[in-house]
């Protein structure tokens, strides 16, 4: 078995420039670990525990969708955190999606095309960057000391190229999770134009 989920990732560039953006609200404690760079991206399927087995279909899928969407370029929307009222469990940068919608419709395109094979969250998609993860709120009634009104401070808008889907792997260790890519594919849209006719 392996731990999935279908993702974009950051560009090397940035991906530091996001990182170096919340340099201000970074701050040291520890129940927070915070994501480094190299990590950021935005997660538009979450698999769970796969068989090996189930590894072509979704890189047929994946090809598949690639050709029908090129890359998208979305504006970052500030900080937030999950849940969104209350102690966080995540700090996260919000993408401003509400130009097209086009991220919403790809990852829709992606969840209907995988429902019916697999046990897909049904969650409101909520385009984000997890920056951060924090632990140690939900046992023996133990608070984090987050300063909220420092990762919610505003800051300039940056502007992100999406251009590559990728198939992670999620390796659990007491450090954090560790993710290895097993498929890419760079986003194209050569055959939008199929789409656009459906």
């Amino acid at each position: 078995m392996i731990r999935l989920f279908l993702a974009l990732p950051l560009s090397d560039k940035d991906g530091s420039l996001l990182y170096e953006r919340w340099d201000a609200r970074r701050f040291s404690s520890p129940f927070v670990r915070w994501i480094p760079a190299h990590q950021y991206h935005v997660t538009l399927i979450f698999f769970g525990e796969l068989d090996k087995g189930d590894l072509p279909g979704i890189c047929t899928l994946m090809d598949e969708a690639a050709a029908l969407y090129p890359p998208f370029t979305l504006n970052t929307g500030g900080a937030g955190q999950f849940p969104l009222r209350g102690q966080p469990r995540v700090l996260i940068e919000r993408l401003d999606d509400t130009r097209d919608g086009a991220l919403a419709a790809f990852r829709q395109f992606l969840y209907v095309s995988l429902q019916s094979r697999f046990s897909l969250e049904k969650k409101r998609f909520r385009p984000h960057i997890t920056t951060a993860r924090i632990r140690g709120q939900a046992g023996g009634g133990r608070k984090n000391p987050v300063p909220l009104d420092t990762f919610t401070a505003g800051g300039s808008t940056l502007e992100l190229s999406l251009d590559e889907l990728v198939l992670f792997e999620s390796v659990l260790r007491p450090e954090g999770a560790v993710y290895n890519p097993v498929y890419c594919v760079p986003l194209t849209g050569r055959d939008a134009g199929i789409r656009k006719g459906r």
